[in-house]
């Protein structure tokens, strides 16, 4: 209305008028543009919290039932008689906590896409790993892995377990952080509003990625304790050589990960050492 008005008052000659409603006019439209700007950083806001809230809800289900799977386990191997085959009985039973841990599998693949689309890189790698355990968990307690439900077992048990916990406490620290800021918005009205961070910020997924590589680093050295043949040599059993192998696979994914981070935040490479 005001440009039709500016444009009624040009071509009647008054040009002062005109300037002060073309004025108004552009004063209206970059008002509208920052009411539709804070819109729409209002919708995001509450649809990244929405998310966080959900993916924390789900993280913690799956934990719970993994949980489950991993005393049920405890409770059948306690009843085998050490490496003797399982019963038939058992073996149904086996299957039943395969089926169980697949289905976590398929569950935490569908959060890991979630969460990786939010450009979450480390807590969308806590997710795959997971997934790859539970598939693995599966595989080596049916026939294909020949019923194990051992220490090896339990111990790729506990390794979910523990990265669920982590994830679960770390989703709850932000949405407690996104409580406290929220507050201290209330608190500040007509103050400038921080820039809108991704579904998780770098600092903690900096800190997790820090606390998978120490466990990652742990666990490569556990494994040389309980296996000494790693070092001089002599012939590694293949399963040896498998969990070995996803260990070294962390590894390998952590420094990508800090790589990754270093280009995103801007920080250049380490120097080389000198030789």
């Amino acid at each position: 209305e005001s440009a039709q008005s500016a444009q009624q008052s040009l071509e009647q000659g008054d040009l002062d008028q005109a300037e002060e409603q073309e004025q108004e006019a552009e004063r209206q439209m970059r008002q509208a543009e920052r009411e539709l700007q804070e819109e729409q950083d209002q919708y995001q806001k509450l649809r990244a919290e929405e998310l966080l809230f959900k993916i924390a809800d789900e993280v913690k289900v799956l934990l719970a039932e993994h949980q489950k799977q991993m005393a049920s386990t405890i409770e059948l191997d306690g009843e085998r008689k050490g490496d003797a085959k399982p019963t038939h009985n058992q073996r149904l039973r086996l299957r039943k906590i395969a089926q169980s841990e697949s289905t976590l599998a398929s569950r935490t693949q569908e959060i890991h896409k979630a969460i990786e689309a939010e450009e979450s890189l480390v807590f969308a790698e806590i997710l795959d790993q997971v997934q790859r355990d539970l598939d693995k968990i599966s595989r080596d307690m049916g026939e294909t892995g020949g019923w194990q439900s051992g220490e090896r077992i339990q111990s790729l048990q506990d390794d979910v377990e523990e990265n669920l916990k982590w994830l679960a406490e770390a989703l709850d620290n932000e949405k407690e952080r996104r409580r406290q800021q929220q507050q201290q918005q209330d608190q500040q009205q007509g103050q400038n509003r921080p820039a809108e961070e991704r579904l998780v910020p770098d600092a903690a997924e900096l800190k997790m990625l820090r606390r998978l590589e120490v466990e990652t680093l742990r666990s490569l050295e556990e494994l040389r304790t309980l296996h000494p043949e790693l070092e001089n040599g002599a012939t590694i059993e293949p399963l040896v050589l498998e969990d070995l192998a996803r260990l070294a696979y962390r590894h390998q994914r952590t420094a990508e990960l800090f790589q990754k981070f270093r280009k995103r935040l801007g920080l250049p490479d380490p120097e080389p050492e000198d030789q």
